[in-house]
């Protein structure tokens, strides 16, 4: 019964999306494209695609002429088939490998989906990877069946523009992650005071990096209680607050594995080494409290954190997934309700 009712809420949210007008639709496609593949489009490029001119693509001008006249009718089912067809081209100009006998959306789709997914070997193994990507999985469908496209686009478009950060930390993750992942996947019969200060430098690191992602996931909760999120309002409000929000939901796991104590500890350069006792204390000026953790605690937490991140940084992507297979579903559904009009269905 309840997945009947998930199938049902996504066929209705379908619907409603099919209405969209093809120009709002057109502008989701390369923002995801862009978001995808690490690209930034010039807002110029962008508006020279919305416009369908032919310093865009050139290989489209005469279709362009036909969309031009279809977008001037009420007939939204025939632009969004129309619009389909644009997003092919668009997206074998992006990916010029995309075999001529193959959906473009469904060429870029399974080639997408492996690079959200790291298998859960090595250190990640000891932690619970698997869960978060699981739980960010199942926020994303549950956005993707319930809320429209273009208001769930709207908010990632916040994010975006709001931090380039989202660029700056998809790039650090890059840059880094090889290198926390050596440190952190070395295998270590002892612990030692030299160890401990990379994975305390490591926390420090991810830290920053789950703020942003916990706070995008802070506003998908809110955009499934009907609310319209601004990501920099998000942010404002501090890492308590989202934090606190997450914690509520049914995604706690998704917050109750960062130590804020820690993180705070850190920040201020507010922790003791004992190396007699293999421990570091922790004292959190702002609370009081202190905590006092072995080096090898110190090592599980810093890979827990580093699992966390890596499964937020993908949530973006995995979104995006959902909503082109939303976007070919959409488009499929209305192939079918056009029959006769073939001149714009050809295969994507």
């Amino acid at each position: 019964m309840v997945e009947e009712a998930k199938s049902n809420n996504r066929d209705k949210k379908l619907e409603a999306d099919s209405q969209i007008e093809a120009e709002q639709l057109l502008l989701v496609l390369p923002n995801l494209l862009s978001i995808l593949f690490g690209k930034t489009i010039s807002p110029d490029v962008r508006q020279m695609i919305s416009n369908f001119t032919e310093m865009a693509l050139p290989k489209t001008t005469a279709f362009f002429g036909e969309v031009e006249e279809i977008k001037t009718t009420e007939d939204k089912p025939r632009q969004f088939i129309a619009l389909n067809k644009v997003s092919s081209v668009f997206i074998r100009s992006i990916i010029p490998d995309v075999p001529e006998d193959k959906s473009a959306l469904d060429y870029l789709i399974e080639n997408l989906e492996p690079k959200t997914t790291v298998p859960p070997a090595g250190y990640l193994a000891e932690t619970s990877y698997i869960e978060y990507r699981r739980l960010l999985s199942e926020i994303a469908q549950e956005v993707c069946s319930k809320i429209t496209f273009t208001k769930t686009q709207e908010y990632l478009d916040s994010v975006y523009s709001a931090h380039e950060d989202i660029l700056s930390t998809g790039q650090s993750v890059v840059t880094k992650l090889p290198i926390q992942h050596k440190v952190l996947n070395k295998a270590r019969m002892r612990f030692t005071k030299k160890a401990t200060e990379s994975h305390i430098k490591i926390y420090d690191e991810l830290a920053g990096q789950f703020e942003k992602g916990v706070a995008i996931v802070a506003g998908l909760l809110e955009l499934l209680h009907g609310q319209s999120p601004e990501y920099l309002n998000i942010r404002k409000r501090g890492l308590a607050n989202n934090l606190k929000k997450v914690e509520q939901s049914g995604y706690s796991i998704l917050a109750s594995n960062f130590d804020k104590l820690i993180r705070n500890a850190i920040a201020h350069k507010s922790y003791v080494f004992n190396p007699t006792k293999k421990t570091v204390q922790f004292s959190d000026s702002l609370s009081g409290h202190t905590r006092e953790l072995t080096y090898r605690e110190i090592a599980a937490i810093t890979k827990e954190l580093s699992a966390l991140v890596l499964a937020l940084n993908q949530l973006p992507t995995i979104i995006s997934i959902e909503q082109l297979r939303d976007f070919k579903e959409m488009a499929r559904r209305l192939e079918e309700q056009e029959p006769n009009f073939n001149g714009l269905t050809e295969s994507l």
